[in-house]
């Protein structure tokens, strides 16, 4: 981590927005789902994906 707890350089920032993206759409819970993440609810759509496909 370099000054100011900004990342160090363009790979120590491509990993925090990777960390950051995963954070976000595996474990924050979003008021728009019912509390649920956009991976639950992803998820819970692939049966009907399935059926369409």
């Amino acid at each position: 981590m370099g000054e100011f707890g900004w990342p160090s350089g363009v790979s120590q920032a491509r990993s925090d927005i990777a960390r950051y993206i995963d954070w976000y759409n595996a474990e924050r819970q979003h008021s728009s789902h019912a509390g649920q993440t956009p991976d639950e609810v992803w998820l819970a759509g692939l049966p009907e994906l399935q059926e369409v496909a």
